[in-house]
C-alpha cells in the first residue's frame, strides 16, 4: 500500500496462514489512493522481496507479485490525461504490441515514447505516475460520477495514513460516502430466515437401456469454412435439439448430450467427410440436418466401435484453398516428392 515503509511491509509475516494473494502496489483512479504516487521500479522490487521473505520464501507461500516494470507504464495510462494518447500512439508506431505478455513487453519503447512526450508537452512518465497529486488538483476523471464523493475519498486517504479502521456500513452506522440515496440505492440486510428454500426437484426419468450410436457424416463447404470447430459443434447441437432426436445425455451434475466429434478442421479448409458420433435412445437414423450442409448422412455404428475423439487423427477428404483447380495435380505431386520444414522463432525479448 502507498505510504507504508519497510516496517509495514514486513507486517505481512502475520498473514502467512492465509492463502496466496496478489501484491498490488499501483494507485488507481476513483480510489482513496488516487492522489498517491506509484512507487518506482527499484522500490517495488525491494518491497516484493520483503513480502516474499516475510512469508517464508517463494516455496512456502507463493505470492503473485505485480510486474514492476509494467506497473509504471500501467499507472501512467490509468492516471494520465488525454496527452498520454500521444505516447500510446508513438509506442504503437514503434512496433509495441501484446503488452500483456512479458515476452512481448519492451520497456525501452515505452520509455522512448514518454521521453518524446516530455519534450513536446513538458510532462512525462514521472509526472503522470511518480508524483504526489494535490488534494485540490483537478483530476482527468473528475467528470465521472461514481457515486462516492471526492471529499469522502480524501477522508478515507487520511484514515489510511493514520491506520484507522473503517467499519462496514451494512452493520455499522452510515459513513455518508454519497453512494446511497436512501430511497432506491440503500443497504439491504438479509437474514437466513428471509431466504426461501428451493423446492425439491423432480426425479430424473430413467433412460432406457436400448441405445444406438449413429455416426453422422456431413460436408463443410462454401461459406461454412469461415466458422470454427467450436461454432460448428454448437450449430450441430442446436440442430439435433430442434430436430427432436431422442439423444442420450450424460448423468453428471451438468447433463450434456453424448456427442463425440472428429478432429478439428482448420478455419478456411473444406471437407466432405466430417464425422460425429451421436448416442440415441432408440434405433433410428437422423433425417433432418442443418441447412447448408450438403451430402449429410448417418449410419449405425457396431457396438464396441472406437469413439471418434479417442481414435487416431487421420487426414480424410479435406482440401484447402489451393488443393482444387487446374494446379491441384501439380501440387499433389509436389507434396509427394518434397518435404517442407518449419522453424519456430521465439518472440522478441524472450529470456533464454
Amino acid at each position: 500500500m502507498p505510504g507504508r515503509g519497510a516496517e509495514g511491509v514486513a507486517g505481512w509475516k502475520g498473514l502467512g496462514h492465509h492463502p496466496p494473494g496478489r501484491v498490488h502496489l499501483r494507485p488507481e483512479a476513483l480510489h482513496a489512493f488516487q492522489w498517491e504516487p506509484t512507487i518506482p521500479v527499484e522500490e517495488t522490487r525491494r518491497r516484493q522481496a520483503l513480502v516474499t521473505a516475510a512469508l517464508g520464501g517463494r516455496t512456502a507461500h507463493p505470492v503473485q507479485a505485480a510486474r514492476s516494470r509494467q506497473a509504471s507504464i500501467e499507472a501512467a495510462l490509468a492516471l494520465g490525461d488525454r496527452r498520454v494518447g500521444k505516447a500510446v500512439l508513438a509506442a504503437y508506431r514503434a512496433g509495441q504490441r501484446l503488452d500483456g505478455w512479458s515476452e512481448w513487453f519492451d520497456e525501452s519503447r515505452w520509455l522512448a515514447a514518454f521521453a518524446d512526450l516530455e519534450r513536446e508537452e513538458g510532462v512525462g512518465l514521472a509526472w503522470f505516475a511518480h508524483r504526489r497529486r494535490r488534494l485540490d488538483e483537478v483530476l482527468p476523471w473528475d467528470r465521472i460520477d461514481c457515486g462516492v464523493t471526492k471529499v469522502y475519498l480524501q477522508k478515507q486517504l487520511a484514515a489510511a495514513r493514520n491506520l484507522a479502521e473503517v467499519e462496514d456500513c451494512v452493520l455499522a452506522p452510515c459513513s455518508v460516502c454519497g453512494a446511497c440515496d436512501y430511497d432506491v440505492v440503500k443497504n439491504r440486510t438479509y437474514q437466513a430466515k428471509d431466504y426461501v428454500p428451493e423446492p425439491e426437484r423432480a426425479p430424473r426419468p430413467t433412460e432406457p437401456d436400448v441405445r444406438t450410436r449413429v455416426r453422422i457424416r456431413w460436408a463443410k463447404t462454401g461459406r461454412l469454412v469461415a466458422i470454427s470447430h467450436l461454432e460448428t459443434m454448437h450449430a450441430l447441437l442446436r440442430a439435433i435439439r430442434r430436430a427432436g432426436l431422442p439423444t442420450a445425455f450424460s448423468q453428471g451434475y451438468h447433463p450434456k448430450p453424448r456427442v463425440s466429434f472428429g478432429p478439428a478442421l482448420p478455419v478456411g479448409v473444406e471437407s466432405r467427410c466430417e464425422l460425429a458420433d451421436l448416442d440415441l435412445l432408440v434405433c433410428t437414423t437422423p433425417e433432418r440436418w442443418p441447412p447448408g450442409s450438403p451430402g449429410s448422412s448417418g449410419r449405425a455404428v457396431r457396438p464396441g466401435a472406437e469413439v471418434l475423439d479417442r481414435g487416431p487423427r487421420r487426414s480424410g477428404n479435406r482440401s484447402g484453398p489451393f488443393t482444387t483447380g487446374p494446379n491441384s495435380r501439380w501440387i499433389r505431386g509436389t507434396r509427394r516428392c518434397c518435404r517442407r520444414g518449419w522453424e519456430r522463432s521465439s518472440p522478441p525479448g524472450r529470456r533464454s
